[in-house]
C-alpha cells in the first residue's frame, strides 16, 4: 500500500485537475461575454439601420402624401377652368351671338391646352400611386 507520499501525490494531482478545469471554465466564460458582447453590437447596429429605414419610409410616405394633395388641386384647378371656359363658350352660343371665328379658335385651343393638363396631372397620379406601392412593399419587407 502506498503511504503518505502516494497520498499526497494524488491529491496534488487532483488539485491541478481542479485547477485546470476552473481555468478552462472562467475562459469559457469570458469567451461567452466577449460573444454576447459582439452580439449586443450587433443588435444595436441593426437597431439603428430599421430606425433610419423606418424615417426614410415616413419622410417618404409624407412626400406621397404632398404630391397627392398637389396633384388634387391642380386637378381641381383645370376642372374648374375647364368648367368656366365650357360655361362661357355655352353662354355665347345661348346668344346666339357669332363670336368672331378667331377669338372662337383661341377658347377652342385653351381647352385643349387644358386638356393635355388634365392629361399630364392623370400620368402624374399615376406615378405618385405606383410610388405609393413601392413604399408598402418596401415597408413590408
Amino acid at each position: 500500500g502506498g503511504g503518505p507520499m502516494a497520498k499526497e501525490e494524488g491529491q496534488r494531482r487532483m488539485l491541478e485537475q481542479l485547477r485546470s478545469e476552473v481555468e478552462a471554465q472562467a475562459a469559457a466564460m469570458v469567451d461567452g461575454q466577449r460573444r454576447l458582447a459582439r452580439a449586443e453590437a450587433r443588435a444595436s447596429g441593426l437597431d439603428l439601420a430599421l430606425q433610419r429605414a423606418e424615417q426614410d419610409a415616413s419622410d417618404f410616405s409624407a412626400r406621397v402624401v404632398r404630391l397627392q394633395g398637389e396633384l388634387e388641386l391642380s386637378r381641381t384647378e383645370a376642372q374648374s377652368e375647364l368648367s368656366r371656359v365650357d360655361l362661357a363658350l355655352r353662354r355665347k352660343s345661348q346668344a346666339g351671338r357669332d363670336a368672331s371665328q378667331a377669338s372662337l379658335r383661341a377658347e377652342v385651343g385653351q381647352v385643349a391646352v387644358l386638356e393635355r393638363t388634365q392629361q399630364r396631372l392623370e400620368n402624374e397620379e399615376g406615378k405618385v400611386a405606383e410610388l405609393g406601392v413601392r413604399l408598402r412593399e418596401a415597408e413590408d419587407s
